[in-house]
Parts: C-alpha cells; sequence; structure tokens
C-alpha cells in the first residue's frame, strides 16, 4: 500500500484511513511504499507505529518501498520502522546525531513506570535547550527558570500519559492497551507538534454515566472531556495516587488556547479541535484516544504553566511560579 503524501493532524481523516487500510492489510508481507510521502508529523507516527504493530501481532513483515528517499530515512530516524520486521528494507548508514532538544523518537508505554521518562524526553524536546542557539544576551530564559519551566511542562506531560494509559485500561482493554508519544520541533516556523495516542476504551467508554456527558457520543464525549477537571482521574477515581491532582486534557487544552496553538483530539468516530470539529468519514475511526498539539516554542517557553492548571493546591510546591 501507498502512503499518501501527508500523514498529519492537519489532515486526520486521511491519516486514520491509512492506519485503518494498513491495520487491515493481508498477507506475510505487507508493502509499504513511502516514495510519494512528502510529510508526517508526530500524529502521523504515532498512528502509523500503532498499525504497523498491529501486524506483528499477526506474524505479518514489512517491506518498504523508498526508505532511502528522505521521508523515509526520517521514519527511521524517528524509530517508526523499530516495531516490525523488515524485508529488504536496508538501514540508512551514518551515526545518528543526539537531537533530543528538537525531537523525541516514537515511544511505546505500556506501563505507568515508563511515564516519568518518556514525559521527560518530551518536554526537552519541546522546550528546547536554554539558549536555542541565540547569543547568551538575547535567550528569553535564565538557567533556572528554564529548568523550572522544563519541570513544570514534565510535571503536566507525565500527568497526561498516566492518565491517558489508565483511562484506556478500563473496561476490559488493560491486556491491549498502550500509549503511543512523539514530538518534534521544526525551527523554521518556530512550532513544536506533540501527539499522544492510547489504544484503549475511549473517552465515551471512559466517561459513560457521567452527568456532563449530554449525549452517547463519541463527539459528546469529547466535549465533555475537555470541561475542566473532566478529562482527569479526580472524578473518575481511576488511581488513588493521582485522585487529586486535576491534570488531564483540560490543562493541555488551556495551554493550547493560551499560547494561540491547535489542539487535535480524536476518539470513535468523532473529532475536534480548536476552531471546530465533527464526524470522521471514509471509515476512518481510532478505538481509543488520540490527541495532537501544535504551537509556538517560543510562546511555550514563556507560559506560566501553573496558572492554567484547575486547582493550585494540586502542583507541588517545588514547581509552583512565586
Amino acid at each position: 500500500m501507498r502512503l499518501p503524501k501527508f500523514l498529519t493532524a492537519r489532515s486526520p481523516v486521511e491519516t486514520l484511513a491509512t492506519y485503518r487500510r494498513l491495520a487491515e492489510a493481508e498477507g506475510d508481507i505487507v508493502e509499504l511504499d513511502v516514495r510519494g510521502t512528502e510529510f508526517v508529523d508526530p500524529f502521523g507516527m504515532t498512528l502509523l507505529g500503532e498499525g504497523l504493530l498491529q501486524l506483528t501481532d499477526f506474524e505479518q513483515s514489512v517491506r518498504v518501498i523508498g526508505l532511502d528517499q528522505q521521508t523515509g530515512a526520517y521514519l527511521h530516524r524517528m524509530d517508526v520502522f523499530d516495531h516490525v520486521e523488515l524485508v529488504d528494507s536496508p538501514l540508512p548508514p551514518g551515526r545518528r546525531r543526539d537531537r533530543r532538544d528538537a525531537l523525541s523518537e516514537l515511544k511505546r508505554i505500556d506501563g505507568e513506570e515508563e511515564a516519568e521518562a518518556v514525559a521527560s524526553s518530551l518536554a526537552e524536546a519541546l522546550i528546547g535547550t536554554r539558549a536555542q542557539g541565540r547569543p547568551p544576551k538575547q535567550d528569553s530564559m535564565h538557567a533556572d527558570e528554564h529548568e523550572h519551566q522544563m519541570g513544570i511542562i514534565q510535571y503536566v506531560l507525565s500527568e497526561l500519559l498516566s492518565n491517558a494509559l489508565s483511562h484506556a485500561q478500563r473496561h476490559g482493554f488493560r491486556s491491549r492497551a498502550r500509549v503511543w508519544t512523539a514530538a518534534q520541533y521544526y525551527p523554521s516556523s518556530d512550532k513544536v507538534r506533540l501527539a499522544v495516542a492510547d489504544t484503549g476504551c475511549g473517552l465515551l467508554a471512559t466517561l459513560r454515566g457521567h452527568p456532563l456527558l449530554e449525549a452517547e457520543t463519541h463527539f459528546a464525549a469529547i466535549s465533555a472531556a475537555l470541561q475542566p477537571r473532566v478529562s482527569c482521574n479526580r472524578n473518575l477515581g481511576v488511581r488513588a495516587d493521582t485522585v487529586n491532582q486535576g491534570i488531564g486534557l483540560t490543562t493541555v487544552h488551556r495551554i493550547i488556547d493560551r499560547s494561540s496553538g491547535d489542539m487535535l483530539v480524536v476518539t470513535g468516530d468523532a473529532y475536534q479541535r480548536q476552531r471546530g470539529g465533527g464526524m470522521l468519514r471514509d471509515n476512518a475511526a481510532w478505538q481509543g484516544v488520540a490527541t495532537a498539539v501544535e504551537m509556538r516554542r517560543e510562546a511555550l517557553r514563556s507560559l506560566r504553566v501553573p496558572e492554567l492548571l484547575p486547582l493550585g493546591d494540586a502542583v507541588p510546591p517545588e514547581l509552583r511560579f512565586e
């Protein structure tokens, strides 16, 4: 099968339809043609990673066509193919450069104990190094402030990942729920993109019976989840150790809104973003919750994140701005 020109959060229907075609592909060897693919963002990587892993679950191998092209090499650099058996697909030569201040490769989280390390990797990719390539006098963040902001972002992401996994494992999905993450900084536009996608029960099953769920639809479930203190574990009582944290999609949504960024949330057959949403088509759907955010790095680096949290006393004292 041929990958489309773009696999991104900006074209969620096409990206999700591609994931479904890949996951449902038949044959002992599935051919994946990336020669016409020009751009894959973290959202596309997370869905591609899950689709490839499902092939592995059915003992199918993958032959990647066009891996020597720029996009194919980039997908390999982001570890998209680490979860499958590649056939006749030579790996790009050369030593991998350390780019942790600009990207976080595709990662799969199977247990809550992995969330903290992944959150640290994501935060570093989003915030970057303190100097960010600028002369020291022009740097907008002092070292202490940068480390503090890094800790705040890591805290929010750690809670988001832990909540995503614990929510996903409800309603009989514990043995097959996992969370995929990836992040990338694009210096030409100063944009950072982050994706978190779980393969669990989805928002509708999680929030069924909640007083803010206005209808038994996936779209209504997204709307309810974005209300304060709903998407976190506070009202759900999933994990005792985070029941009072109050960190969930709401906080991330506020961060994106304050920074004039964009946020996409997909679950089941529905999606919602900052400027509207609706129902998916073309057999596109996601069993679980997939979230993608985009914003300017400079805006993220200057945000006072604790002011956006639902409960000020939920933040550990060492992470507060005084």
